[in-house]
């Protein structure tokens, strides 16, 4: 016996039991379970004896046992805001320093609130958002594997649609309709895509004009969006018009005429898939029939196939096993090609990656990695907690101060819960007065912000809504709440007696050890972001100014959108401010490569991958490439077909 007397329960368990326990049963209660907690230490040892008296103490969280909620006086808490108020105006200094630097901090949660809202809200107006998948490929030649792409074959869709079983629906996306839109002496540029007669099918897209069943269905129709009917006829009334969709010179599906057979609603800034027109994918059933490439299945970097499955839990792994199972059968005809396919949700579309860890390639809109997700949410974390660190400091720094009222309002009867509920209250009007600041400097900082890059122009729209005001005021108050907490434990721990007393004597006083620590870390933790944004810095300065081996200062890259070069090369070239003028069919150094196979004439299964980009003779002069072999090309004459190629010395 005298060795359990000297082992007692867990001190928060006997905490949690008088404080959920009602008044009249509490001491019988919390006896039996002391008598109960002696006897195991004897026989099961401490730390059995501890697991069980936490487990009683839950198990007598019963309705018989909870005492009554006291209901708060509105008296009460009017006075927790007056006494709030009085404190803030009284102590203005101390005030504005927390005010202005939460509000900095909590502006930069507001912009990552706003951020992630947007990422989770893409693609979530389709009214079957959680059933629709995209089918991602990889391609693998001779035991060399790209990463995972967006895109799939046509030929694949085809297939799906054809033979699969299991599977609702499917349709396809096609690149290559960017294109010019003629009507009378109106020439307007449109970015475009193809489409099967299947969109309407899985998508949710609405007409303001037109049948869904019919509108893609035929060949040579093609569908507008209401912003792009406005730019090219002024008004949205103009199905069965016929429009000329690319120019004169360019063979096959452009520079041909069109007819209207549908106007779309505008697409929704938060869809990944854009657009201003479709063009009918039974075209190119016309225009491309006697292109062999246009159904084969290695052409992996074209389309976009998304399906729509049932609503059951095997659905997916049925369709999975089907993709592997055909992949198989394909392969077979193709010697040393390998090729995978994996369904990704419409809802990992943005943030999502590929199985083998990496983003995906050829998408057709925004993406944006979860790490970078993670980093933005890390950086706001540290800026938010670093600026409630800092309240709770200049609280517990005016700590002499404070504790003479907390001990005179504990001496006329204020129980511990009215203390920590007034520095909350306190805290929380802080916080809400740095929210309306936050909000002012994040309608200022937005604009900003999405001008800093195209990218998060295209990705992000961070337009208020009532659920992202809501989002705000939580967060604010979360803010409030956790910054003020400590504080309010702090101030209600203060025994009024020793107050009056001896102030240096309390304990929570006398070696302010906790709040060391805090300034310390507070300290650390800023002295962490002034280093990591020093070492950004310098490392965008470094991108930004480093030799890319050419030259790029004052080269203007014009996309043609099909239309034809020679005219345009023409007509620059008679602009004083003009220079030279040169041809590619890439922009360098920008993160998009096409590529190729180079073969050993000697081995034709020693090959490896190769980036290629397509330029004319002017090219390398205008960007002042160094030749250290060589020349350059000579210009075309005629159909001349390709004969010459210039390599890199890391190729070589």
């Amino acid at each position: 016996m005298a060795h359990s007397k000297k082992i007692s329960p867990p001190r928060w368990a006997q905490r949690f039991l008088e404080w959920y326990c009602r008044p009249e049963l509490v001491e019988d209660l919390e006896g039996d379970l002391n008598e109960y907690f002696a006897r195991n230490v004897e026989r099961k040892g401490a730390l059995r004896a501890r697991i069980i008296y936490v487990i009683d103490v839950i198990k007598f969280f019963r309705p018989y046992t909870i005492r009554k909620l006291e209901t708060w006086d509105m008296n009460l808490v009017i006075n927790h805001f007056k006494t709030s108020g009085r404190n803030i105006m009284r102590n203005g200094l101390f005030s504005v320093i927390n005010i202005v630097g939460l509000a900095v901090s909590m502006c930069v949660g507001l912009l990552m609130i706003a951020m992630m809202t947007d990422l989770v809200s893409y693609d979530s107006f389709h009214a079957n958002y959680d059933r629709i998948y995209r089918v991602a490929s990889q391609y693998e030649y001779n035991g060399e594997a790209s990463n995972y792409m967006a895109t799939s074959s046509l030929k694949l869709a085809k297939t799906i649609r054809e033979t699969f079983t299991g599977v609702e629906k499917v349709t396809a996306l096609r690149r290559g309709f960017d294109s010019d839109v003629t009507f009378g002496d109106k020439t307007i540029p449109l970015r475009g895509l193809w489409a099967d007669q299947h969109l309407f099918d899985v998508f949710s897209f609405e007409l303001v004009s037109g049948d869904v069943g019919t509108a893609l269905r035929e060949p040579f129709t093609v569908l507008l969006t209401e912003e792009a009917a406005l730019k090219v006829f002024g008004h949205v009334d103009v199905v069965g018009k016929i429009v000329t969709i690319g120019s004169a010179a360019n063979a096959n599906a452009l520079g041909r005429e069109y007819t209207i057979t549908g106007v779309m609603k505008d697409i929704p800034k938060l869809s990944h898939i854009q657009f201003s027109m479709l063009g009918s994918m039974a075209t190119r059933e016309i225009t491309e029939k006697d292109n062999e490439y246009e159904m084969s299945w290695v052409d992996l970097w074209n389309t976009w196939t998304y399906v729509l499955l049932p609503d059951n839990k095997d659905a997916l792994s049925n369709f999975q096993q089907n993709l592997a199972a055909t992949a198989g059968r394909e392969d077979k005809a193709i010697p040393h090609t390998r090729i995978r396919f994996y369904a990704q949700p419409l809802g990992e579309v943005i943030t999502g990656k590929g199985p083998d860890g990496r983003s995906l390639g050829n998408p057709i809109g925004p993406s944006l990695g979860r790490e970078i997700l993670w980093i933005l949410g890390g950086l706001s974390f540290v800026v938010v907690l670093s600026a409630g660190l800092n309240y709770t400091n200049l609280s517990i720094a005016r700590s002499f101060r404070r504790t003479r009222e907390i001990g005179i309002r504990k001496t006329v009867g204020a129980r511990r819960v009215d203390i920590v509920s007034q520095f909350l209250v306190e805290s929380l009007i802080i916080s809400l007065c740095a929210l309306v600041v936050a909000f002012g400097l994040f309608l200022f900082v937005k604009p900003m912000l999405l001008n800093l890059h195209y990218a998060l122009q295209q990705t992000f729209r961070l337009e208020l809504s009532p659920i992202l005001i809501g989002e705000f005021f939580l967060f604010a108050i979360i803010v409030g709440l956790l910054a003020g907490l400590f504080p309010a434990l702090f101030f209600a721990s203060v025994n009024a007696m020793q107050v009056f007393r001896n102030l240096s004597a309390i304990p929570i006083l006398k070696g302010l050890t906790m709040r060391k620590v805090l300034i310390a870390f507070q300290y650390c933790i800023s002295v962490i972001a002034i280093t990591a944004t020093l070492i950004i810095h310098k490392q965008y300065k470094h991108l930004v100014n480093f030799d890319l081996g050419f030259t790029t200062s004052n080269v203007l890259n014009v996309r043609l959108q099909g239309n034809n070069a020679d005219v345009l090369a023409t007509r620059l070239s008679q602009l004083p401010e003009v220079q030279s003028i040169s041809r590619s069919s890439l922009v360098t150094s920008i993160g998009w490569f096409a590529g190729v196979l180079a073969k050993n004439p000697n081995d034709p299964l020693d090959s490896i991958g190769v980036p290629y980009i397509g330029i004319d003779e002017n090219y390398l002069p205008l960007h002042n490439h160094q030749f250290l072999a060589g020349e350059n090309f000579k210009p075309k004459t005629g159909d001349a077909s390709e004969t010459e190629v210039i390599v890199s010395e890391s190729l070589l």
